[in-house]
């Protein structure tokens, strides 16, 4: 099969090189370029919607937030990213602690929107001030 006559530039290494197909999924000039692209960052990426309505990366490169099915979840990720005490995040976590969206969207993950509740608070909510003093204790600044 010949190669197509336009040139393209690869995204990772930025070196010119001949798609053996015009696509445009033809971004890297080689499977070792396309494996290093792929783990350089997250925010490039694409958000995915799942059956639930959450907004996930599936095949998502190492982060602390991975569930076990190698899935990256919007709303851990951006709780994590934002916040100042990432091991306490962490252990909250393991302990089962939930990401709840106060609006109801699951797809809305601006920080404001979300809280975290554990396993015990989440089925009755939490009233406003326990949802303040825990984002307080996590090093988010809360204003009324």
């Amino acid at each position: 099969m010949a190669r197509l006559k336009f040139v393209r530039h690869c995204h990772n290494c930025k070196a010119k090189f001949h798609p053996w197909r015009r696509s445009k999924s033809n971004r890297f000039c080689s499977r070792r370029c396309f494996d290093l692209g792929r783990v350089l960052t997250i925010d490039e990426r694409t958000w995915s919607t799942s059956v639930d309505g959450y907004k996930i990366m599936t095949e998502a490169p190492p982060h602390p937030m991975l569930s076990p099915g190698r899935q990256l979840l919007q709303h851990w990720y951006v709780l994590y990213e934002s916040s100042s005490d990432k091991d306490k995040l962490m252990e909250l976590r393991e302990q089962g602690a939930t990401v709840h969206h106060r609006n109801g969207k699951r797809h809305d993950n601006r920080l404001r929107n979300l809280t975290i509740r554990l396993p015990s608070e989440h089925p009755k909510g939490t009233s406003e001030e326990d949802a303040i003093l825990l984002l307080r204790a996590l090093g988010y600044t809360v204003s009324k």
